[in-house]
């Protein structure tokens, strides 16, 4: 197709297709976007759920994201076991100018109410795995499903009563976990610790069938999380982009690994998601291709209970775009007597950019010369007729207005207390009142941007973000306690995954030592900590506050192999969340405390 013929061909598709796409609005009670079972057949699930702590959230191995797949309705719960969401639909969405020798040239993919991709990886350019291959699925897993109470897992991914659940129904939940992590993909870019070094995923059983765990087996997983669900999709599928977006294919290759943890203080009310685009191209793209000018965004269409009742903000100190009530009684949350709690992103590390000097962090690695963008804009829309409508190329045009920060219509935001342009409106506080505050409440949609940023054929980018949960007594009390969750999240991913490169990849084996769990905790004033190390050297403990600043070392200095003790005598401290982090050569691994007085 030649491309004034190619122009022609979007600019028709793209009329017929406005009446189409403006069917993909948002309706709570519609399950019109649901399609297709949750199961290929046995062992071969599309859509699971990440569930292991107080916060459950659906995701579907196209994409579909914090969705019930079944039901079309929220898809994130809070707290988990009841029937208020708090998120009803997220995705990651781009824009980019693709300099491929085809028109048009901005170009948008990702996910919203529609879904602009398909399961399966891009084996080579242009050539997509068969989406309904049996290995092209989703996948989860979790350390301890041998030995776990897993009732509460099967009631929620099954949508029964906890009563209601069979034994037949745990242990079907308990074998979905053993096959997914025998059949773990690593070939295909799932993240797993690596015993033996050599790049290649070899689970081992003992004797009673119970996994071997790292560091003496391969183990799948990511920074020590207690649940982890992997899969990966791609926009080649020419009638999902244009569905979405009303724009055609990239070419780009998406790999998602959500993860979360069972205990330990604010991780119960955290879910981690990690997005890696690979640009491998369509069947038509030259080599030299680039996309030029590319913006990364998360999308959510934030429901805390009752949709029409929200109103959102951002927390430019915390990279927090955030949502809460209007008020302290919300219908959904009231049938629980429950107050309505309030939900959010907390950007965490961004694509990574030529910066001589400085250093970034990248597939859990440290990258010298480059430094990792931070969030670049916030932007959100209330229920009107300016929302990019799904099926049409204005979809593109209004999806790039928000990836920069504009509103749909490209104006930019102005900021009422200023009557300047703003690139993060609505950053007031709504707990002290002051600011630009958000008014008159709504069906609330809020973006949350990352760019510029280049790409050439064969290159990847990731963002990592946490989607994060507070509840108080009334709307102040759940803003501040989200607030406080997000900062924790933050100190925590700052000493335990971008200082600790080697702790949660496949790329270098960790097999110097074993950290425990401090005990008591909480604590008051005195914790023990047991360490062991495999081999003499070079140790360091050190305790940091929630701000991330030191403020004791328990070792430093030479220490044999073998079993040890740290005590921690915290009597001049004051009470709060602190981290105790242990070094011993390229192995770092960092735990929570509270001290509680």
């Amino acid at each position: 197709m030649t491309k004034k013929k190619r122009a022609i061909f979007y600019l028709v598709v793209t009329f017929l297709l406005v009446v189409l796409g403006s069917l993909s609005a948002k309706d709570p009670n519609s399950v019109k976007h649901a399609r297709g079972p949750l199961n290929k057949g046995v062992g071969s699930p599309i859509s699971t759920l990440l569930n292991v702590n107080n916060m459950s959230m659906w995701i579907r191995a196209d994409g579909w994201s914090a969705r019930d797949p079944k039901t079309g309705g929220s898809g994130v719960l809070f707290p988990r076991g009841i029937s208020a969401g708090v998120i009803f639909a997220d995705g990651l969405v781009w824009t980019g100018l693709v300099k491929d020798g085809q028109t048009p040239i901005l170009r948008a993919g990702g996910q919203n109410y529609a879904i602009g991709t398909v399961p399966g990886r891009i084996i080579s350019k242009g050539v997509a795995e068969d989406p309904d291959a049996d290995d092209v699925r989703i996948w989860r897993i979790r350390r301890d499903y041998l030995t776990a109470d897993l009732r509460q897992d099967a009631a929620d991914i099954l949508r029964v009563a906890f009563l209601n659940v069979t034994a037949a129904d745990e242990e079907a939940v308990r074998n979905q976990y053993k096959t997914d992590w025998i059949e773990w993909p690593a070939e295909k870019g799932a993240p797993f610790y690596d015993a033996g070094g050599d790049g290649i995923y070899a689970p081992q059983f003992d004797g009673q069938g119970s996994p071997i765990l790292f560091p003496d087996a391969d183990e799948p997983g990511i920074s020590d999380a207690d649940q982890v669900v992997w899969c990966v999709a791609n926009d080649l599928d020419e009638g999902a982009v244009m569905r979405f977006t009303g724009s055609p294919p990239i070419g780009l290759e998406m790999q998602v690994t959500l993860w979360a943890y069972a205990m330990g203080l604010t991780d119960h009310s955290a879910i981690f998601k990690l997005y890696k685009l690979i640009y491998k191209g369509t069947s038509d793209t030259p080599e030299g291709s680039t996309i030029d000018s590319m913006y990364i965004a998360q999308w959510s269409d934030p429901d805390i209970g009752s949709f029409g009742d929200d109103l959102v903000g951002v927390d430019t100190l915390l990279s927090l775009g955030y949502a809460y009530n209007s008020s302290s009684n919300d219908n959904a949350f009231d049938e629980f007597d429950l107050p309505p709690p309030a939900v959010g992103y907390v950007f965490l590390q961004g694509p990574i950019v030529e910066s001589p000097g400085d250093t970034a962090t990248f597939d859990f690695r440290l990258r010298p010369g480059y430094k990792n963008l931070s969030m670049s804009s916030f932007a959100f829309m209330p229920p009107t007729s300016d929302h990019p409508v799904p099926g049409s190329y204005f979809a593109t045009i209004k999806l790039r207005n928000l990836n920069r920060g504009l509103r749909p219509d490209g104006q930019p935001f102005i900021d009422p207390t200023t009557d300047l342009p703003e690139l993060f409106p609505l950053s007031g506080d709504p707990v002290t009142g002051t600011g630009w505050l958000d008014s008159g409440p709504a069906d609330r949609r809020m973006v949350l941007s990352t760019g510029p940023f280049d790409m050439a054929l064969g290159d990847t980018q990731e963002v990592i973000l946490a989607l994060v949960v507070g509840m108080g007594r009334e709307v102040s009390h759940s803003i501040t306690d989200l607030r406080f969750n997000a900062a924790v999240v933050r100190t925590s991913y700052n000493l335990d995954i971008i200082t600790n490169v080697n702790d949660n990849s496949s790329m270098t084996p960790i097999n110097s030592f074993t950290l425990s769990a401090n005990y008591p905790n909480p604590f008051n004033p005195v914790t023990t900590i047991e360490y062991t190390l495999q081999k003499s050297g070079e140790v360091r403990m050190m305790v940091y506050n929630l701000l991330g600043e030191e403020v004791t070392r328990l070792v430093d200095g030479e220490m044999p192999a073998g079993n040890h003790i740290a005590i921690w005598d915290a009597s001049n401290f004051a009470s709060g969340i602190y981290f105790y982090r242990l070094q011993a050569g390229d192995f770092v691994q960092t735990k929570k405390m509270v001290l509680l007085k």
